[in-house]
C-alpha cells in the first residue's frame, strides 16, 4: 500500500546519470534545506517515486535506459508534485512536450545553484518551514556591467525623468518596455540618483506565490517569530527602494497589503513611518489584460503610475550602441584584469545589427566575443555571437510605433524568433525571458488567432 502525503519521507529526488552533476544537485539542495536522494535511472526513479514518493523531481532528459520526457507523467502518476527538468537540449520540439507533459519549470545546463533553489522554492510552496529558508533576505538591487546612460535623445529623456523622480523626498515609480531593454538595472539606475541612505532591495514576485509570501512584506499580522529571523523587505528597505520585479505575478492579496501600507493604513510593529520605502514596480505584459485578469491591483497601480518610466529600446539609441560596448569592455577589463579593446570591425557590426533582444542581447553579444578573445588582443567580428540581419524581421520591428502593447510584443517575439531561425531557446535568452514563459505567450497567441479565425 503505498504511503500518504502525511507520511513521505523525501523531498526531492534527482534523476541523473552524471555522477559529477548528480553530486553538485545533492548538495545545492541539501544546503536548501531538503532532504534528497538521487538515482541515475528512469527505473530507478520510479522504484524511489513507489516506495518514498518525492514531493519534488529534478530531472536530467538523458537517461540510460528511457527518455526523460516518456518519465514525466509516470512521476506525476506516483504521487510526484512537480517535476523540474535540467537539461542542456536545446531541441524546441523535446522542450514543447516537456511543457505539455505539465513541467513546472525547465532549466538550462549548466545551471546556476540560484536557479535550481529558486525553482524548487516556487514548486514547493505548500511546503515551507517557518525558518531563515523561508524568510530569506531579498536580492541586492545592482547595476549590471556597463552604463546606461547614453547620449542619445532618447537616453537623455530616460535620465532626465529618473533624475525628476529621485528628486522627491519619496517616490513611487512604475517602469515598463520592451522585453531584454534592463528594467532592474534602469531601477537601480534611479536608486542610485535618489542617493538615500537605505538599501535597495528587489524582490522577484514570481518567486513570491505561496502562502507565507505575505510575511516576508509584514512581520506583524502573521505567525511567524523568532529573534534570529532575517528582515522583512520592507525592513532591508528601510530608508531605501524596494523594486517589486514582474509585479503581476505578485499574489493580489500582497499587492493589496502594500497598497495599504503605501497609503500609511496598514503600519507595522516595527515601522513607526511607513513612508520611508520608496516603491518601484516592474511590469512585463500589457496593463490591461493584468487589470482585466484581476492579476494586478488597481490601487497599487495608480500609486505607482504617478512617476511612469517608459524604458526606450535599444533600437531607440542606436548612436549610443559604442559607448554601450566600450563601457561594457571597460568594466569586464577591470572585473578580470585584462586588456581588450573593441575593433573597428566590431563596432561597425553592431551599429547594423537590428538588435530584437535590446540591450540584453546587446551585453551577451558583448560578453560572448570579450570571452572569445585573447588579452591584449582586439575584439572581432569573428569572435561574436549574433544572427544575420533579417530585412524582414527589421521591417516589423519599425513599423511598431502607434500600435498597442499586445500588438508590439507579439511581433517582437515573432521577429525574433525568425531572426534566430526559429531557435526558442535563443529567442528566449535574447528576449530576456525564460523559455517557459515564451512558450506560454505563443500558446497566448494561439488562442486568439484561433478564437478570431473562428469569429
Amino acid at each position: 500500500m503505498n504511503a500518504s502525503i502525511d507520511t513521505m519521507t523525501l523531498d526531492v529526488l534527482i534523476v541523473e546519470d552524471e555522477p559529477s552533476i548528480a553530486a553538485a544537485l545533492v548538495r545545492v539542495v541539501e544546503n536548501a534545506g531538503y532532504e534528497v536522494e538521487s538515482v541515475q535511472t528512469s527505473t530507478a526513479a520510479l522504484q524511489m517515486a513507489e516506495f518514498l514518493r518525492p514531493r519534488l523531481v529534478l530531472l536530467d532528459l538523458s537517461l540510460p535506459d528511457a527518455t526523460g520526457v516518456d518519465l514525466i507523467s509516470k512521476l506525476k502518476l506516483k504521487g510526484v508534485k512537480e517535476v523540474i527538468v535540467v537539461s542542456g537540449t536545446q531541441n524546441a520540439e523535446i522542450t514543447r512536450r516537456c511543457l505539455t507533459a505539465g513541467v513546472f519549470d525547465f532549466i538550462q545546463k549548466p545551471a546556476k545553484s540560484s536557479e535550481i533553489v529558486r525553482a524548487l522554492r516556487r514548486a514547493d510552496g505548500a511546503r515551507r518551514l517557518l525558518s531563515r529558508e523561508v524568510l530569506e533576505s531579498p536580492s541586492p538591487l545592482e547595476l549590471g556591467f556597463g552604463s546606461l546612460e547614453g547620449n542619445s535623445h532618447a537616453s537623455v529623456k530616460l535620465l532626465d525623468d529618473l533624475n525628476h523622480i529621485a528628486s522627491q523626498p519619496r517616490y513611487n515609480a512604475l517602469i515598463t518596455g520592451q522585453p531584454g531593454v534592463l528594467k532592474c538595472d534602469v531601477a537601480a539606475l534611479l536608486h542610485r540618483y535618489a542617493e538615500r541612505g537605505g538599501g535597495g532591495v528587489l524582490v522577484n514576485c514570481a518567486s513570491e506565490n505561496d502562502q507565507l509570501s505575505l510575511a516576508r512584506f509584514f512581520r506583524s499580522g502573521h505567525e511567524v517569530s523568532g529573534a534570529n529571523l532575517p528582515p522583512t523587505y520592507l525592513e532591508s528597505a528601510q530608508d531605501g527602494t524596494l523594486v517589486l520585479d514582474d509585479l503581476t505575478t505578485l499574489p493580489i492579496h500582497v499587492q493589496q497589503a502594500l497598497s495599504e501600507y503605501n497609503d500609511g493604513g496598514k503600519k507595522n510593529d516595527v515601522f513607526a513611518d511607513p513612508h520611508n520605502c520608496c516603491v518601484v514596480g516592474i511590469i512585463r505584459e500589457p496593463i490591461e489584460s493584468a487589470l482585466s485578469e484581476g492579476r494586478l491591483y488597481e490601487p497599487l497601480l495608480q500609486q505607482l503610475a504617478i512617476n511612469t518610466v517608459s524604458v526606450p529600446s535599444l533600437i531607440e539609441r542606436k548612436q549610443d550602441i559604442e559607448f554601450f560596448a566600450s563601457k561594457a569592455v571597460e568594466y569586464l577589463n577591470e572585473a578580470y584584469d585584462s586588456e581588450k579593446c573593441l575593433s573597428k570591425a566590431f563596432i561597425r557590426r553592431l551599429s547594423v545589427h537590428h538588435w530584437p533582444g535590446n540591450m540584453v542581447e546587446l551585453k551577451n553579444c558583448i560578453f560572448q566575443a570579450y570571452q572569445a578573445t585573447e588579452n591584449g588582443e582586439e575584439i572581432n567580428p569573428k569572435s561574436m555571437f549574433l544572427t544575420q540581419n533579417n530585412h524582414r524581421a527589421s521591417k516589423r520591428i519599425s513599423l511598431l510605433v502607434g500600435q498597442s502593447y499586445t500588438v508590439v510584443e507579439k511581433q517582437l517575439i515573432e521577429a525574433t524568433l525568425e531572426a534566430n531561425r526559429n531557435n526558442k531557446s535563443k529567442s528566449a535568452e535574447v528576449l530576456g525571458v525564460s523559455l517557459k514563459t515564451l512558450y506560454n505567450r505563443l500558446s497566448s497567441y494561439d488562442s486568439t488567432r484561433d478564437f478570431t479565425d473562428k469569429h
